[in-house]
């Protein structure tokens, strides 16, 4: 069965699912108090909950989503409960239970404890401080491990003008990572981190993104490798540029975003002409950028577990023509609005402006736009629908695009015009058996395909001389409803849907 994305249906407004019913789009609302206005920034692996930050009667506000609970705000750091401040969520672990960001220019990490002694959820936010020294006063955390224990961001650095990239436990606290070899080297970012905390990427300060201009920057990759002492040791290294400057104009510009569960697939944007290209890099492939028919992708903020899918930034070519765009290896570049419309998705008066998260299957995205009321909001999109398979019909929406009637969308039905829900393919040629009577392989139905029907009719999946691809039925014997499936097939000519 060729492997294609199962991807949006139908749309509905609202603030949260029903336990019965999962909706393909919807806004998140905003936080009570204030002008209307959210922003998600990340999801969580499981892709049952949302971060980012809304408006209050008078700060912005880190806020938690759940399909149960709706926006809820996660407060801020402060000793003085009168104390008003800010807080923004940038990062959720792997279940939702831990969160962290930034709040009155400190990283934060924000994590559920229940009391044993009256059974009681309570929420704390603790204050991952400051890197060491004497005049800095400012972090932000914007990523944390699958587990919520490691967490990566950026520090006032005594070292770094620019402020140092960092990563925190609670045994060690938070740990400066450097910046890339160089000799004008003024400071590092972390952007992400891989499920078990041990690669951080990000970018820095190098002598080459030095060397293009002073406010370049390289994206680099590091891992955490246990040292004899027992304590991790880590070393940023480069993960390079697009055309390494090869090309006239190209500058020497580079910063990873995201990176995969492994930490073995890194996404980001690199300096192109004249503006810069999403990248997808791998140890063997190195950096190749991302690109698709009339779209330009220009950042890559998120991707997959296992690196197959990834979400960013995109423009059209058209004035003002910015979009949300989803790219995998089979379906290439598409705008995530064009993705809901063309399957019947209604999108009226929503612009999506950015994409900012995925979930770990690649099937949960979720980002910012305005709403048909004109305010910014928080959006969430579930690129799944019910394909026949296993018993979750009830739980998410039918696919669309069903020409068979079998249950199983066009998109990814291995028999589009004869149902078979079960989608048996016994000689894994990408066309189910329903609709495949070439036995011998050779791209048409033919006589010789008849001859071994013929031989083959009768017969049980015991009995010796039992041909699985004639079995059309799949009831495991060669009979009269799998030769009229023959039959059509031989007509046409040719296998397949």
């Amino acid at each position: 069965m060729r492997v294609v994305s199962l991807i949006l249906g139908i749309v509905c407004l609202g603030f949260a699912f029903s336990a019965s019913a999962k909706p393909v789009f919807m806004g998140l609302g905003d936080l009570p108090g204030g002008d209307f206005y959210s922003k998600a920034t990340a999801i969580s692996a499981d892709g049952s909950v949302v971060v980012g930050h809304g408006s209050t009667a008078s700060v912005m506000e880190a806020f938690r989503w759940t399909a149960e609970g709706g926006m809820v705000g996660l407060g801020n750091l402060t000793s003085d409960q009168d104390t008003i401040g800010s807080s923004f969520a940038y990062g959720v672990s792997a279940n939702g239970s831990v969160v962290v960001g930034q709040s009155r220019g400190r990283a934060f990490r924000w994590y559920q404890v229940v009391d044993l002694s009256d059974g009681k959820t309570y929420s704390y936010m603790s204050d991952l401080g400051i890197l060491p020294g004497r005049y800095n006063d400012s972090s932000r955390a914007s990523g944390v491990s699958g587990d919520g224990s490691i967490v990566e961001g950026k520090s006032d650095s005594d070292a770094f003008s620019q402020g140092e990239a960092f990563r925190w436990t609670d045994e060690s606290g938070m740990v400066g990572l450097g910046t890339l070899p160089g000799w004008h080297n003024d400071g590092s970012t972390a952007s992400a981190i891989s499920t078990d905390g041990a690669v951080v990427v990000g970018f820095s300060s190098s002598t080459l993104a030095y060397g293009g201009g002073g406010n370049d920057r390289e994206a680099f990759r590091s891992i955490q490798i246990p040292t004899l002492g027992g304590g991790p040791a880590s070393t940023l290294t480069s993960i390079g540029f697009l055309f390494d400057g090869a090309l006239p104009g190209y500058l020497f510009d580079s910063r990873a975003k995201a990176v995969s569960a492994d930490g073995s697939v890194v996404v980001g944007e690199s300096d192109a002409v004249p503006d810069a290209l999403a990248f997808l890099w791998t140890d063997e492939g190195g950096m190749v950028p991302l690109e698709g028919a009339g779209i330009q992708g220009f950042d890559a903020v998120g991707v997959s577990a296992d690196g197959s899918v990834v979400v960013g930034l995109g423009h059209n070519g058209e004035p003002g023509g910015w979009l949300a765009f989803i790219w995998d290896s089979t379906n290439g570049m598409r705008a995530v609005e064009q993705v809901i419309t063309d399957l019947g998705g209604n999108l009226t008066g929503w612009d999506l402006r950015r994409v900012t998260g995925i979930s770990a299957d690649g099937l949960t995205v979720v980002g910012w736009g305005t709403n048909p009321d004109g305010f910014r909001e928080a959006w969430i999109a579930h690129l799944s629908c019910y394909n026949g398979g296993g018993d979750d019909s009830d739980s998410i929406p039918e696919c669309p695009g069903d020409k068979d009637g079998d249950s199983v969308a066009d998109r990814s039905d291995n028999c589009v015009a004869d149902a078979n829900p079960e989608q048996v393919d016994s000689d894994a040629d990408g066309y189910g058996n329903r609709c495949d009577a070439d036995y011998d392989g050779d791209g048409v139905v033919s006589g010789r395909d008849y001859l071994l029907f013929r031989s083959t009719y009768g017969k049980r999946a015991s009995q010796r001389g039992f041909l699985a691809a004639a079995d059309a039925d799949g009831d495991g014997v060669i009979a009269g409803t799998d030769f009229l499936a023959f039959r059509a097939q031989y007509q046409r000519g040719a296998p397949g849907p």
